[in-house]
């Protein structure tokens, strides 16, 4: 049965949580295998990670 978008904005608008809530969801380097997801670091720079964003995007055409 379709959710009407109404009924589906007030069932997220009453959705509050924390920082205890977040500490606790909170997973190091979880990492999804189905977007292929990159790490970007402080060590690298602007135009390489604005170089990284266009091929990546260059390869899902």
């Amino acid at each position: 049965m379709p959710v009407k978008l109404g009924k589906l904005a007030r069932y997220f608008g009453k959705l509050e949580f924390g920082e205890e809530d977040m500490r606790r969801w909170w997973r190091e380097k979880d990492f999804s295998s189905v977007f292929n997801e990159k790490i970007i670091t402080s060590d690298i720079d602007a135009d390489s990670i604005v170089e990284m964003i266009y091929i990546a995007i260059n390869e899902q055409i």
